[in-house]
């Protein structure tokens, strides 16, 4: 996953608190810049959702002390991909672990489906876990309408 050698069409980053009240302010703000960028519907719909799933996750697991928590949003879009990175403060997850939501005795658990969701609609996911945090590292590959 890598931008470089990429021309930045748009790069901003934001931090909110970790509320799942914020959750609408980050979907409204990412739609509005998607919206300009000539990405197809469907891709932008794939994208929206996994950038909501990812700040859901990083809101409910990763926050450490509630409400004084952040979660730090970055968002790239070049002319061939968009980059989302999503940070929290929390200690981390072991992905592999996750059970898988399409299984018999998980089908109508009513949650657990983020990292599956996210791995299955980029083209590349990577987390990186550190002292300061988790962070989940997220690639479309985009074309114009």
């Amino acid at each position: 996953m890598n931008e470089k050698g990429e021309h930045i069409l748009y790069h901003e980053h934001i931090r909110i608190p970790a509320t799942l009240e914020e959750l609408h302010h980050v979907y409204s703000w990412a739609d509005e810049h998607l919206n300009q960028t000539g990405i197809a519907d469907s891709k932008r719909f794939d994208i929206m959702l996994a950038l909501s799933e990812a700040v859901t996750n990083a809101i409910r697991h990763g926050a450490v002390t509630g409400d004084s928590d952040f979660v730090d949003i970055d968002v790239k879009i070049s002319d061939s991909a968009v980059y989302i990175s999503v940070h929290d403060y929390g200690r981390g997850f072991v992905p592999e672990a996750v059970p898988d939501p399409t299984t018999t005795e998980r089908l109508y658990v009513p949650n657990g489906r983020g990292v599956f969701l996210i791995k299955n609609l980029a083209d590349d996911v990577r987390y990186d876990f550190s002292e300061e945090g988790t962070t989940v590292n997220v690639k479309f590959e985009v074309t114009r309408e």
